[in-house]
């Protein structure tokens, strides 16, 4: 019994360091992808917040919703009111989404863009408010996200820290 003491001491003195060493580095592991996974559903939402754009164009003969009640419009075709958020804005402030919708495009008829590869739908905005609209000056500069997430009228999302060259 006497040789087992010294081996249960030292499996003890093992799982005390091992487990040290876990609470000390356990911050280091998780913080890292939080924050990367935080940039890449951002730009996950502005690619999904486009591709509601263009099914309420397909059942409004090819119109994007009005700017002033974008995210009113397309709501309804949300599974998830949370796609309608920054996820690096404050979660307890629900008034804050941090989305923009190009002012241009403003009931515009999607099958009549001459470049909408160019052209901005979507973007990163500094105006937090719902149903933000702007051209392109409302971006974040710095970018929140190393960044800004930029959904284009072709149906492309984009990250970014240059502008696009057209506003229409």
């Amino acid at each position: 019994m006497s040789d087992y003491k010294g081996y249960f001491i030292g499996c003890g003195i093992i799982g005390a360091i091992c487990l040290g060493l876990a609470v000390l580095l356990f911050p280091l592991f998780v913080r890292a992808p939080l924050t990367d996974g935080h940039r890449r559903s951002c730009l996950a939402n502005i690619k999904v917040l486009s591709t509601i754009h263009f099914q309420y164009a397909a059942d409004h003969d090819d119109r994007f919703p009005l700017c002033e009640r974008w995210m009113d419009d397309i709501e309804p075709l949300t599974k998830d009111r949370f796609w309608l958020h920054c996820v690096d804005l404050d979660p307890l402030k629900s008034s804050q989404y941090g989305y923009a919708m190009n002012i241009a495009l403003s009931a515009a008829d999607a099958s009549k863009l001459t470049s909408p590869s160019r052209t901005a739908l979507l973007f990163d905005s500094v105006i937090l408010d719902r149903n933000a609209c702007s051209n392109l000056v409302g971006l974040p500069d710095p970018p929140r996200h190393n960044g800004n997430s930029i959904a284009f009228a072709d149906g492309h999302a984009i990250k970014t820290n240059a502008i696009p060259i057209n506003s229409k």
